[in-house]
């Protein structure tokens, strides 16, 4: 699902680039299929969509990613299209009325698990310099992935 979503997100990011926000037809039936299996879910009497489940596969950015590219469109929509930006946004709607906090801060999860073990790791924010430049304390260095296998100092 997160591979998923990802692809469809890239693809509704790179159309709205080009053609002022209209969803590329080929992801249609596969988002209609998507929200109408989430939109269930969430009108049943005990949804069991859990909030992990929107930060691992980032399901609220690619509702946001939707809604907004409905924003930079104002005509020449067809049906399906029209279909998708009301179920996008009737289900973000239901997610931020049962999830409240947890759903608008949804992104302190994630910033913390890469402060854990993703690209953040080590990197400590110490604050601005009083020219809006921030500053960062790096206290874990390691070589990239690429790059682990290489006799390599750093400052070298």
């Amino acid at each position: 699902m997160f591979f998923g979503s990802n692809e469809v997100r890239k693809a509704v990011l790179t159309r709205r680039l080009q053609t002022k926000g209209i969803i590329p037809k080929v992801h249609i039936e596969e988002l209609n299929v998507l929200l109408d299996a989430l939109l269930q879910i969430e009108v049943s009497v005990r949804p069991s969509t859990e909030i992990d489940l929107l930060i691992h596969t980032r399901l609220d950015e690619l509702l946001k990613d939707i809604i907004n590219s409905k924003q930079t469109v104002c005509h020449n929509l067809d049906r399906s299209q029209v279909t998708i930006y009301i179920k996008a946004g009737s289900l973000k709607r239901k997610w931020e009325r049962r999830f409240k906090g947890f759903y608008f801060n949804i992104n302190t999860p994630r910033t913390e698990q890469m402060k854990i073990n993703g690209p953040l790791r080590g990197l400590t924010l110490m604050g601005s310099n009083g020219e809006n430049v921030m500053n960062w304390l790096v206290s874990y260095i390691q070589p990239a992935g690429l790059e682990g296998h290489v006799n390599f100092t750093p400052g070298e």
